[in-house]
C-alpha cells in the first residue's frame, strides 16, 4: 500500500496562512504607529517627532512595511523552492503526473529520463510516451478489452514477425516472466530491422533497432505494452522500461 502524498497545494496554503497571519499583525502595528503619530502632531504639546529627541514613529512604520515585504519574500522564495522540487520529481512528464493507467491497471514511470506523454491517443491505445532527441523511441500502453487482444504466445509471435534478423526471418526473442502481487509479466525483447507502421500501411524498415513487448495479465482484462528504439537508446531507455513494467499495480 503506497504511503498518502499530501497535496502540494496543501503545504503552500498553510504557508500562506501563516504570511497572512504575520502580515496583519504586523499591519496593525504599522496603523497603530501611524495613529499615534498623527495624535501626538495635533496634540502639539509634548509631541516626539523626529526632531524632538522621542521615539521616531514615522521611521519605525517604514521598518515595519520593510519587514511585511521581508516576509512576503521569504514565503515565495520558499513556494518556488517547493515548486521545483515538484518538477524535478515529476521529471520528463512535462507536469502531468508520474502514473500511467491501462486496462485497469497502473505503472509508475521513472523520472529524469525525459518521457514525454503523447496527448489524443486512440483506442487500443490507452497511452503513449515518446522519447529520444527526435522522439523516435516510443512506448505504446494498449487495451483492447476483457478477453480480447490474445495470449503472451500469439503477441510474442507477432511481435517477432515485426521484427527481422540477418536472413528477413523473424528475430528470436529473449522471454522472462514473473508474477508481480498476482499479476502475471512476460517480457519479450527482439534485435534487429523493425517493421514499423499502422495496420493496412505499408511497413517503414528501421534497422538497428530493439522491440520489447509486455503481456500484462490483470485480473479483469490484460494490458500490451510495447517499447521500440534505436539500439543506442536500450541500454538505459530499454532498461528503465522492464523497470516500469513490474511496478504493475491494479488500480
Amino acid at each position: 500500500m503506497r504511503a498518502p502524498v499530501t497535496p502540494l497545494s496543501r503545504h503552500i496554503g498553510a504557508w500562506r496562512l501563516v504570511a497572512c497571519v504575520g502580515v496583519a499583525a504586523l499591519a496593525a502595528a504599522v496603523a497603530g504607529c501611524e495613529e499615534n503619530s498623527g495624535s501626538n502632531a495635533g496634540g502639539g504639546q509634548g509631541g516626539a517627532g523626529p526632531t524632538g529627541g522621542g521615539l521616531d514613529l514615522a521611521g519605525t512604520a517604514q521598518n515595519v512595511r520593510g519587514a511585511v515585504r521581508g516576509v512576503e519574500s521569504g514565503i515565495n522564495q520558499q513556494q518556488q523552492r517547493t515548486l521545483d522540487a515538484a518538477n524535478e520529481a515529476i521529471g520528463g512528464l512535462g507536469g502531468q503526473g508520474g502514473e500511467v493507467a491501462a486496462a485497469g491497471l497502473a505503472w509508475s514511470v521513472p523520472a529524469g529520463l525525459g518521457w514525454e506523454r503523447v496527448e489524443g491517443v486512440r483506442p487500443p491505445r490507452a497511452a503513449e510516451l515518446r522519447f529520444g532527441p527526435g522522439r523516435e523511441g516510443e512506448i505504446v500502453f494498449f487495451a483492447f478489452g476483457p478477453g480480447q487482444g490474445g495470449d503472451a504466445a500469439s503477441n510474442i509471435n507477432r511481435w517477432a514477425s515485426q521484427v527481422l534478423g540477418p536472413q528477413g526471418l523473424p528475430a528470436e526473442p529473449v522471454i522472462s516472466e514473473r508474477d508481480v502481487g498476482g499479476v502475471r509479466v512476460t517480457i519479450a525483447q527482439l534485435r534487429g530491422t523493425y517493421q514499423s507502421g499502422s495496420p493496412g500501411q505499408a511497413p517503414v524498415p528501421k534497422p538497428g533497432y530493439v522491440l520489447i513487448g509486455a503481456v500484462v495479465e490483470g485480473p479483469g482484462q490484460t494490458a500490451f505494452v510495447r517499447f521500440t528504439a534505436p539500439e543506442a537508446m536500450a541500454p538505459e531507455h530499454g532498461e528503465a522500461f522492464k523497470r516500469m513494467v513490474q511496478t504493475v499495480r491494479a488500480r
